[in-house]
């Protein structure tokens, strides 16, 4: 099949990756925003960002089911993108607010405000974001090209935040309104990016079209959904791979920045760690890349 996207549109579709992949690396920042800028219990808040990603998840499956019954003129999943832009940013900006009151009160700010990122921000964003790359074309040769695209974003996004992020908050000051200054320009940054994505698609298919054309079987309830998915073997290894590689990653964010700060003598240095660990992952995509 021919291609249906111009260059000009694969870009402006990757700047939403480059967004998404820019708010969830500054999340992985909390723990140590948490423990020694707030001043929170370490295990506590441990706990707590668990406990919300356990639930973010369910929240992921049922996201996917409203995707396929949303209908506007904008389509299915593009629209998500727009009515997002907002949100994004001031639930990003509200993360790092955490008030001076008493530790309950900031326990409960943080679950709150936890909640509401993952589950009214990033999952309404992220679901129908990946759900564009069916709606927007079937030409494999651009679903390639797309997912090219939007896998350097994030590595140039994902970079950009673990280097530079902890240097320059240290530098403005390295006290709470520092975090929430920087931690600002960021999400307006991902919110303009996140709107230029949604500018620059447009949804050529929808469910019903990809069912006819054969590349949707058909459409299950979400509960008949759910007890295939578990029921099957394979999504669970899959899942369970996914799981434990999350928290791997959630570990090694969060300890760079405390070897750095406690082993090493200065916190800054984490962006040495950051940048070592961007270099293995380009070796190891350059290195072991499929040869055809």
């Amino acid at each position: 099949m021919e291609r249906e996207l111009t260059t000009r549109q694969l870009i402006g579709d990757a700047l939403g990756q480059f967004s998404l992949n820019a708010v969830t690396m500054l999340m992985s920042l909390l723990m140590f925003f948490y423990t020694e800028v707030v001043g929170v219990s370490a295990g506590l808040i441990g706990t707590i960002l668990l406990l919300t990603k356990v639930i973010d998840s369910a929240a992921d499956i049922g996201m996917g089911y409203i995707v396929d019954r949303t209908r506007s003129k904008h389509g299915q999943a593009r629209p998500w993108l727009l009515w997002m832009t907002i949100p994004m940013f001031v639930l990003t900006v509200l993360v790092f607010i955490v008030p001076n009151i008493s530790d309950g009160g900031k326990i409960a700010y943080i679950v709150i405000t936890n909640l509401l990122f993952y589950i009214c921000v990033i999952t309404p964003t992220s679901i129908p974001y990946a759900s564009l790359m069916a709606l927007t074309t079937r030409s494999n040769e651009d679903r390639s090209i797309m997912g090219l695209f939007r896998a350097v974003a994030s590595f140039v996004s994902g970079g950009v935040v673990t280097i530079a992020f902890i240097p320059v908050v240290n530098m403005l000051g390295g006290g709470q309104k520092e975090w929430i200054f920087l931690a600002s320009v960021i999400a307006l940054i991902s919110s303009v990016g996140i709107f230029i994505a949604y500018k620059s698609t447009r949804e050529k298919y929808n469910t019903e079209q990809l069912k006819e054309e054969g590349e949707i079987k058909k459409t299950l309830s979400l509960l008949t959904g759910a007890k295939l998915l578990f029921s099957n073997k394979y999504w669970l290894v899959t899942f369970l791979v996914g799981f434990f590689t999350n928290i791997s990653f959630g570990m090694a964010s969060s300890s760079g920045m405390y070897y750095a700060k406690y082993i090493w003598g200065n916190v800054n240095l984490v962006g040495i760690l950051g940048a070592i660990t961007l270099l293995l992952n380009l070796f190891c995509v350059c290195h072991f890349r499929p040869y055809y």
